[in-house]
């Protein structure tokens, strides 16, 4: 298989992943070291292989990173990226977004916070904006830690996901694999409050609770 065909296979794979909503371990055990990172865009919307350099914003959203009702973990803990070793971990590509489309991921996603927690505690606390590559390697090890995939949806081409690169990785030992990909990406750095977020208001997706205080 050259390597053309071997990429287009890697997208009907990611493409059949996404709509399964197929698991970190799915991907891993599939395309071992991140191959499919190379996989070629998508015939729909793709922007194809994310690069090193690109900027990914995530998205910080309370109640699930941030819990307002114990007034705790306000601010980015390693629990961000739990979802890094099940379904993945969303993100976008601010170099390829439109502000339309950073603003219609947040409305979404605030929008499913407070359905789930009401409008008091339920939305978004801020963003974490982070290089594709400081989410592959650790930076004292060099040794790779997450696979960076373009995943876009119908509504959100510009969507990606982190994904943990090896499958099937016990409970207790994902903590301090979450600890060093929060530490070697200096996510604390990378971190801004909403109110600090100057590319796009998202100052409408606080919780009521934060705007009242």
């Amino acid at each position: 298989m050259d390597d053309n065909s071997a990429a287009d296979e890697k997208r009907k794979f990611l493409d059949k992943w996404i709509e399964s909503k197929g698991t970190a371990s799915d991907l891993a055990s599939r395309y071992p070291d991140c191959a499919c990172e190379q996989a070629t865009a998508s015939p729909k919307n793709g922007l194809g292989p994310v690069e090193d350099t690109e900027i990914l914003r995530y998205f910080y959203v309370s109640r699930s990173d941030g819990d307002l009702k114990s007034r705790k973990r306000l601010q980015p803990t390693p629990r961000m990226f739990d979802r890094a070793f099940k379904g993945g971990m969303s993100v976008v590509r601010l170099q390829h977004a439109s502000r339309e489309e950073v603003y219609h991921t947040a409305d979404e996603l605030s929008g499913y916070q407070k359905s789930l927690y009401g409008n008091e505690f339920g939305g978004i606390l801020g963003v974490a904006d982070f290089s594709a590559l400081a989410m592959r390697i650790e930076y004292e090890t060099e040794q790779r830690m997450c696979c960076v995939l373009d995943t876009p949806l119908d509504n959100k081409p510009s969507h990606a996901d982190v994904v943990y690169n090896l499958p099937d990785i016990p409970r207790e030992d994902q903590p301090d694999i979450r600890n060093r990909i929060f530490n070697s990406a200096k996510i604390p750095e990378c971190y801004k409050t909403v109110d600090d977020v100057e590319d796009v208001d998202l100052k409408p997706f606080l919780p009521s609770k934060l705007k009242a205080s």
